[in-house]
């Protein structure tokens, strides 16, 4: 029991040692930014998930997710002027009972350049403002596979891919027949990201943020269905001559930004 008592103590003894040493540490890099001697660093990283919203012919119950890992380099910026290259995987999918009666899953991999505008900057006259506002805005590539099943007998009815007869329509292409040799296992299609996202500094280091984001891609594929018509979209036959598909991403966000030494590359 004795034993017991004098666990818990050192560890409570710990634990807030090691409060006590991170807020000197918070302190501190704070009282050297202010000084001047130590500024942002060029880099950043952040880790985000959240939900995924469809927008295209099964829009019905269509929340998802997805997760991301966002590397941000800043070495050309001006204060408020960022550039970032985003990597995200998610999921996107819905349904739709009249006409089409099924529904759809698509899997998909995202890499992203977004230039990002912190519009905080301008909205507040404090220099160590914590807040920050960014008005997002880039172009990226995403890789999907989409299929589409029947709802009442879960059959797969539709697919914009096949792994042997499929072949590539080179990239933005909006429609016709494909140049590239069979055989893919996943559709590529561009994007283009806007949005903003709201930052708020834990720490001179630590931020956290929410991310709201609208992604218009060069294809009506995303949900295996390609206009009010039931159509197999493979790319083996054409791109799509019907309106683009489009997705919506809410997502939290943690951040971590280095710090460097005045006077240091």
């Amino acid at each position: 029991m004795i034993l017991k008592k004098l666990l818990f103590l050192t560890l409570c003894l710990g634990l807030a040692s090691e409060g006590t040493a991170q807020l000197n540490k918070v302190r501190w890099e704070k009282r050297m930014l202010r000084r001047g001697q130590m500024s942002p660093s060029a880099f950043g990283v952040t880790v985000r998930t959240g939900p995924t919203f469809f927008w295209g012919e099964l829009k019905d119950r269509n929340i998802r997710s997805a997760t991301g890992i966002g590397l941000t380099a800043t070495y050309f910026r001006t204060s408020s002027l960022s550039l970032g290259v985003d990597v995200h995987y998610g999921t996107l999918g819905g349904e739709k009972k009249a006409f089409f009666n099924s529904g759809f899953r698509t899997h998909y991999y995202a890499v992203e350049a977004v230039q990002r505008w912190d519009i905080g900057a301008f909205l507040s006259r404090e220099e160590d403002n914590p807040y920050h506002l960014h008005l997002i805005a880039g172009i990226g590539l995403a890789f999907f596979r989409a299929n589409a099943y029947d709802l009442d007998t879960g059959e797969r009815i539709r697919f914009s891919n096949h792994p042997a007869n499929s072949a590539r329509t080179p990239l933005f292409r909006r429609w016709g027949p494909p140049q590239g040799p069979p055989g893919i296992r996943q559709t590529r299609e561009r994007l283009i990201p806007v949005g903003m996202v709201f930052d708020y500094d834990l720490t001179p280091c630590w931020k956290a943020g929410v991310d709201l984001r609208w992604y218009f891609a060069r294809t009506d594929k995303l949900d295996a269905t390609s206009g009010y018509r039931l159509l197999n979209p493979e790319e083996a036959d054409s791109y799509s001559d019907t309106p683009n598909d489009c997705f919506s991403q809410l997502t939290v966000s943690v951040g971590y930004r280095f710090l460097r030494r005045r006077g240091r590359k």
